[in-house]
């Protein structure tokens, strides 16, 4: 009798995660209890937060990221380090800091993620014959877009404000299998929306990186 393999290390499409940031200053935390202030954050449980800024009070590091473990109230959250790890606290006095929350860009139905980089061209006389590229030089880019459903969630109204204003917005990429994050800042370069009167409306989404993109990956 065949055996279906249920142990594939391939990622579906489905695993592949477009989130936009929102950026909070001046969070109160009260660690006793794990509690981590965020007024109107808009999260939800397995949510990604990145803290950007801390005071001296706090134990965690800049720039890590963890996950919404539970959503206490609609200004309160708590993070946990791992997808399996329990909520975690923080420090143990009231503390000041700024964070990152990256959210589901919602009713997305493809995504795309690229990377790209400018090659130095330093073909000459000795190359025999050969092209030859520049060790460690080039321009380094990356760019993501997506499609999907229309849905008129805050998220998506906020993605719009920030093309309309002309404003870099804060991407991630994540791959839900692996656990990895690909972040960074990017310049919406083109956003429609169409949609015919007896079907749902949709919209695709493209943008450029500006500045390096980074990776993380949880345990």
């Amino acid at each position: 009798m065949a055996t279906c393999n249920t142990a594939q290390n391939e990622v579906g499409g489905k695993d592949l995660i477009l989130k936009k940031c929102k950026e909070f200053t001046a969070i109160g935390t009260v660690a006793t209890n794990s509690d981590i202030t965020i007024t109107a954050h808009g999260a939800k449980v397995g949510d990604i937060v990145k803290f950007t800024a801390v005071d001296a009070n706090t134990t965690i590091n800049v720039d890590d990221f963890f996950l919404v473990h539970t959503v206490v109230s609609a200004n309160v959250i708590k993070v946990k380090a791992t997808p399996a790890g329990a909520a975690i606290v923080l420090d143990d006095t009231s503390s000041t800091v700024e964070a990152l929350v990256f959210r589901n860009l919602g009713g997305l139905r493809s995504k795309e993620f690229s990377l790209s980089s400018e090659a130095v061209d330093i073909t000459n006389t000795d190359s025999d014959e050969w092209k030859s590229m520049l060790d460690g030089a080039g321009v380094r880019s990356a760019s993501m877009s997506g499609s999907g459903v229309w849905t008129n969630e805050a998220v998506f109204q906020e993605f719009f404000q920030d093309f309309l204003n002309n404003r870099l917005t804060c991407l991630a990429l994540i791959d839900a299998k692996s656990g990895r994050i690909y972040e960074g800042c990017f310049k919406i370069s083109e956003l429609s929306v169409s949609g015919d009167y007896d079907a749902e409306g949709s919209y695709s989404v493209s943008a450029e990186s500006s500045g390096p993109v980074t990776v993380f990956a949880f345990a």
